[in-house]
């Protein structure tokens, strides 16, 4: 039950702050408008990341059990 409630809270602090970065992303692009090529580069090598090393595995598991 535990592991339960640390995986619920932690989608729920997850999703917190990316909706916080999504309401202030007008602001933030303007401080930040030099920097923003690096952190496009960074979060599309993290969504890579995640895809390729825990989608796909889970993916072909499933079409295994198909």
């Amino acid at each position: 039950m535990e592991v339960v409630t640390i995986k619920i809270f932690s989608s729920g602090a997850a999703v917190l702050v990316l909706s916080i970065f999504h309401v202030t992303y007008p602001y933030l692009y303007k401080k930040t408008n030099k920097y923003s090529d690096y952190w496009v580069s960074f979060s599309s090598g993290i969504a890579l990341g995640y895809v390729f090393l825990y989608m796909f595995p889970k993916l072909s598991d499933y079409t295994i059990q198909i």
